[in-house]
């Protein structure tokens, strides 16, 4: 289920989008089904914010955050991360032929927090130039810097089994 709306005469775009899932992986156990949802909220915007050598330069502002829940799958879309909560932000500023784009975004996952598994954060920074003459082919350059780290790894059972051979070896 999804909406869209055009605010300010078009200078505004918010999109929305919400999907829910049921199913369940093993008919065969006691289990059951697993439920879970996504949704999206997308911001986009576009003003004329100078004049430089009597063409206008625009600036194109865009902003998403997103959430996929641990047990949430899609028939639709079987290639969707699940687990994953974020945002991301781009700005666009365009003149003539080129196009200078600058980005970054933070994701989160194991989003019910479950103690057994790590939480990984990855942040992602995006620089872009292009260049797209008229009647020629457009030349692109671009950048792309990320960071991942984790978070709240599980105890290592490691130091356990060195006690008790510890414990063995004295008796």
């Amino acid at each position: 289920f999804g909406t869209s709306s055009i605010l300010f005469g078009g200078k505004l775009k918010l999109s929305t989008e919400i999907a829910f899932s049921e199913f369940d992986t093993n008919p065969t156990n006691e289990f059951g089904e697993e439920a879970d949802k996504a949704y999206r909220v997308t911001v986009d915007g576009m003003q004329d914010v100078a004049t430089l050598l009597a063409s206008p330069v625009m600036v194109k502002l865009g902003a998403e955050y997103s959430y996929v829940g641990f047990s949430f799958r899609s028939p639709a879309n079987p290639g969707i991360q699940p687990d994953r909560e974020g945002y991301s932000l781009k700005k666009d500023t365009l003149w003539k032929i080129a196009t200078l784009s600058v980005g970054f975004s933070t994701f989160n996952d194991n989003t019910d927090r479950l103690v057994l598994l790590p939480r990984t954060r990855t942040h992602t920074w995006n620089t872009g130039l292009t260049l797209a003459p008229p009647d020629l082919p457009s030349l692109t350059l671009n950048y792309s810097f990320g960071d991942q780290r984790s978070y709240y790894e599980p105890e290592d059972f490691g130091a356990k089994r060195l006690v008790e051979r510890d414990r063995l070896e004295h008796m």
